[in-house]
């Protein structure tokens, strides 16, 4: 019979401060499950040198001291006593306990092998249910998880539960985009929180869990996902949960702070330089980084590495052994070296995604469409888009672009000419410069409709989770290749089938080439444009605005210099056909843009192409870059921003465009533009306020 043990355990070089109760439980075993192993792994999960050292332990009065504060002062409360003794072995008992364990370390990626899970023994869930019983999962959590609808595990959810409960050393989870992953580590975390709330009487004892992501629309969709479950819980085991996100007002209070807070790394790493706001974070028990592949991409490794040294400092030493788990759709070495610094070096790490599988989850039909140029490839949109409708009236489509500029344009755009043409849809808009409340009406609007078609940035790819998602479309290749496959993970959820469809010209096959040889990314189905029904033309008696044209393309040449680089395509044949589409909007054959807009690729143009397609001067065609008050922080052309959008979270409120018998008109739109930074500036690090 085996022995569960529970309460404090810390670890503190040689010095072991315990605080154990036994008693005994189940036995345990092995379900089929998939966690790696390492070849170096005969040596002990945690290392404890067998010489003696003295146990030094600090109070928290003197992480404090620092600050010049008097910490019972602030939080209420003294520093908790604890009992310290030496240890230079573990027992017997305990090696072989850690023998049956098979939750094994990964140090090499090139060395993991899949091996059973911690389970108990013949213990295969499939529902929620099945956990009861078990001691695993508290039951008013079970219960509140069956009032939520949640009652099947997803596969992830049946390999992975049971050791994230049970992981002491924290661990790397691979999973695709989804599968159920915000549930699986929920459960851990909420169940941790439980336990707190009932050892403290149901009184706020400080932040038990602080899960980190890379965007403020992912924060609240995972503070939603909790709030689902809480909702069936009461009295005083009801934890309770908050955000810390930028562009928001906090709804974390440090004088009576919630159990469990959802951060987005900047402002999290801001709010830990305030003394009151830090000593919340003493006792803290469990760190999870969410779509940490993200977060590295995107330039937040920096920051936090700095919120990783700040909580170090404030934790107290008589706090639990902090246990971090990071989950990632992509765990590469620099992922790998990230873990070992952050979590353990012999990190726990377990695979839901087989070696042979590909990125792509198998519910996702990919579909291409070869088109003959840029002014081609959005006209077969459009078309694409008409025909749809005409054929499937629950359509629900989000189409990912490269740039915020790009996002306002077509928004814009596709409104009016779906109006004009009577194409019956919705349309909503969403990037990182909307205001906070604007981004979350257009989602939530969105997620209300039925039917409805999303324009949203590259970034957004990430942070948005809706139901029904029936296709994803992409127009331009992905900055990265990994954002492909987040892009296309929007549609095909929760076992639903869905369609991906990339639109791509001659000169950006070079991606596609790298999607296949990198990521095992193939297409289904690979269409000539010709094939759609193209009826209606997309530009003609259409009369954009002059301005939010030029802001797009202006933005759109940064990014085509971006994608040449990466994928190493013709930058000539880049801009030739997209100022081509250009002139195709403005119904100007001789439209030119500022050399300006040049600058990140004007070293790869033919002078040639330059001369056709670029004009000396500040204006361009029609006063340069202005919307968002100038490219890369300068004001070119028409400052202060267009009359009609208003850029960086300005005063325009989202609109709803109702066409065709559902009694709206598509109306104009007032309201002063604000400067701010463009949509993209050609590095990831201008991107951040997208990301927060």
């Amino acid at each position: 019979m085996m022995i569960a043990r529970f309460g404090k355990q810390v670890l503190r070089k040689n010095v072991l401060v315990s605080n154990r109760i036994h008693f005994p439980v189940i036995s345990r075993g092995f379900h089929n499950s998939f966690i790696n192993k390492s070849d170096d792994l005969k040596s002990p999960p945690i290392d404890i040198t067998k010489g003696q050292t003295e146990a030094k332990v600090e109070t928290k009065k003197d992480k404090f001291a620092g600050f010049g504060l008097d910490l019972d002062e602030l939080i209420g409360e003294t520093a908790k006593g604890s009992q310290v003794t030496e240890q230079t072995e573990l027992t017997k008992s305990e090696e072989e306990e850690k023998k049956k364990k098979n939750i094994n370390t990964n140090t090499n990626k090139n060395d993991r092998k899949s091996v059973p899970a911690i389970s108990l023994e013949d213990f295969n869930p499939s529902q929620f249910k099945d956990f009861k019983n078990t001691g695993l999962i508290d039951d008013v959590i079970l219960r509140a998880l069956d009032r939520a609808h949640f009652k099947d595990l997803t596969p992830i959810q049946q390999k992975s539960i049971v050791p994230l409960l049970e992981t002491e050393r924290g661990m790397v989870c691979r999973a695709k985009t989804g599968t159920g992953k915000t549930l699986t580590f929920l459960i851990p975390t909420l169940q941790s929180a439980v336990s707190r709330k009932i050892a403290s009487g149901g009184r706020s004892s400080g932040v038990d869990t602080v899960i980190i992501v890379p965007t403020r629309d992912l924060a609240l969709q995972i503070y939603d996902e909790y709030q689902k479950v809480l909702r069936g819980i009461s009295g005083s085991r009801k934890p309770h949960i908050s955000y810390v996100i930028g562009g928001m007002k906090n709804s974390f209070n440090p004088r009576n702070p919630s159990e469990i807070v959802i951060a987005t790394p900047g402002r999290l790493e801001a709010d830990l330089r305030s003394p009151l706001f830090a000593s919340a974070f003493t006792d803290i028990k469990y760190r999870v980084y969410d779509e940490a592949d993200r977060l590295l991409d995107v330039g937040f490794e920096p920051t936090l590495d700095s919120i990783d040294r700040s909580i170090k400092m404030i934790r107290s030493d008589d706090a639990e052994p902090l246990k971090s788990l990071l989950f990632s759709a992509t765990v590469d070495a620099r992922l790998d070296q990230f873990a070992k610094q952050h979590i353990n070096k012999k990190y726990d790490y377990i695979n839901t995604v087989p070696e042979d599988d590909p990125e792509v989850h198998e519910n996702i039909h990919q579909v291409m469409y070869k088109c003959k140029d840029a002014i081609d490839k959005f006209g077969s949109f459009f078309n694409y888009v008409n025909q749809l409708v005409k054929d499937s009236p629950d359509m629900k489509m989000m189409v990912f672009l490269p740039t915020q500029t790009a996002v306002e344009f077509l928004y814009s755009y596709m409104s009016e000419a779906c109006h004009k043409h009577d194409v019956d849809i919705d349309i909503f808009h969403l990037h990182g410069k909307r205001s906070a409340s604007q981004r979350q009406r257009a989602l939530s609007n969105f997620k209300r409709d039925d039917s409805g078609i999303l324009i949203t940035t590259d970034v957004a790819a990430r942070g948005i989770d809706v139901k029904g998602v029936t296709h994803v479309v992409q127009l331009f290749p992905s900055s990265e290749i990994a954002d492909y496959v987040h892009k296309v993970g929007r549609t095909g959820r929760a076992g639903k089938e869905g369609k991906a469809v990339l639109f791509i010209t001659q000169p950006e096959m070079a991606y596609v080439r790298r999607l296949n040889s990198e990521r095992g990314v193939t297409f289904e189905q690979v269409h000539e444009s010709s094939e759609i029904d193209n009826s209606i033309d997309f530009f003609e008696g259409m009369r954009p605005d002059e301005q939010v044209a030029n802001d797009f393309f202006y933005t759109l040449m940064s990014f085509l210099a971006q994608i040449s680089s990466t994928y190493r395509l013709r930058a000539d044949d880049l801009v030739a056909e997209n100022v081509s589409l250009y002139r195709a909007i403005l119904q100007k054959p001789d439209a030119k843009l500022s050399l300006r807009a040049a600058s990140a690729l004007i070293k790869r143009l033919n002078r040639d192409v330059v001369r056709e397609f670029f004009e000396q001067g500040r204006g361009g065609n029609n006063g340069g870059y202005g919307g968002y008050g100038g490219y890369g922080g300068s004001s070119y052309g028409r400052s202060g921003g267009s009359n009609r959008y208003s850029g960086g979270g300005g005063n325009r409120s989202e609109k709803r465009f109702s066409f065709a018998g559902r009694g709206g008109n598509s109306g104009g739109h007032s309201g002063r533009g604000r400067g701010g930074r463009s949509g993209y500036s050609g590095g990831r690090s201008s991107q951040y306020s997208d990301w927060e």
